[in-house]
């Protein structure tokens, strides 16, 4: 389904993948109309708030800056964190996907939603969909009628039972995990100040630096020195980190 049309950017909703699909034009584009265009795409995003999105911009050619990328940060990537984006994967050309520099930018800079580069849309959209893909394969138990005993008594089968129990598994296995990843990590949550506590939890509640700055009274670059210093501490990098760090922080009520 088509939402949003414009000489630059198309976007594109997939709904039974809960996905966003940007594509953008070989259209000569400038920074600023760059901006407008993601901010464009914030607004539409909001609509349905996906859990996917996927960027198609072989044909892209605007160089993006560390500057940019800080921006894309602040106003892009924050908000959609926010509303629900957690992993979000570009399919590029070979002369970007061999950059170096481009790909170290995406990996130091404050970004939390987990994010990926490829050569080929298929295989951007595996990578997406690997744990979505994985949880389908486990199937609800299907109990189903056999007979009626001598005893009067209705004999039922249940049939998937052992993917039902690995169902049952994993769902334990995720709470066990939180508790391993509690016990390895708290210390490292403790270890921060008492402004980057206050810091962490805004973000993670999904603020953003300007607001952080806001709430508590401080410049916009020293909240921003405060989120490198807490990702560095916590060794923070992907969303699934944050979220994480977030839920052992609400438990502890640190």
């Amino acid at each position: 389904m088509l939402l949003y049309k414009s000489d630059f950017l198309n976007i594109f909703f997939e709904e039974e993948q809960d996905l966003y699909v940007q594509k953008w034009s070989n259209k000569a584009i400038g920074l600023d109309q760059f901006k407008i265009e993601m901010l464009n795409f914030v607004s539409v995003y909001k609509k349905h708030q996906p859990k996917y999105a996927l960027w198609l911009q072989k044909e892209f050619s605007l160089i993006i800056d560390k500057e940019a990328y800080g921006w894309i940060e602040e106003h892009v990537n924050r908000k959609c964190f926010k509303d629900g984006n957690e992993k979000c994967a570009f399919v590029v050309g070979k002369d970007v996907f061999s950059h170096v520099t481009i790909v170290d930018s995406f990996n130091e800079s404050e970004n939390y939603i987990s994010i990926k580069h490829f050569l080929t849309e298929k295989e951007a959209r595996s990578w997406l969909f690997q744990e979505k893909e994985e949880r389908s394969k486990v199937l609800k138990p299907k109990v189903v009628f056999q007979k009626v005993d001598e005893k009067g008594d209705l004999v039922f089968k249940i049939e998937n039972s052992k993917n039902a129990v690995d169902e049952a598994l994993m769902l334990f296995m995720d709470d066990v995990g939180l508790q391993q990843f509690s016990k390895q990590n708290l210390p490292k949550l403790l270890s921060l100040t008492k402004r980057e506590k206050q810091v962490f939890e805004l973000i993670a509640d999904g603020k953003t630096g300007v607001q952080v700055a806001e709430i508590l009274f401080i410049s916009k670059n020293t909240s921003r020195t405060h989120w490198r210093n807490i990702k560095v501490k916590l060794a923070i990098k992907s969303s699934k980190d944050v979220q994480m760090y977030h839920k052992i922080y609400k438990l502890n009520k640190l």
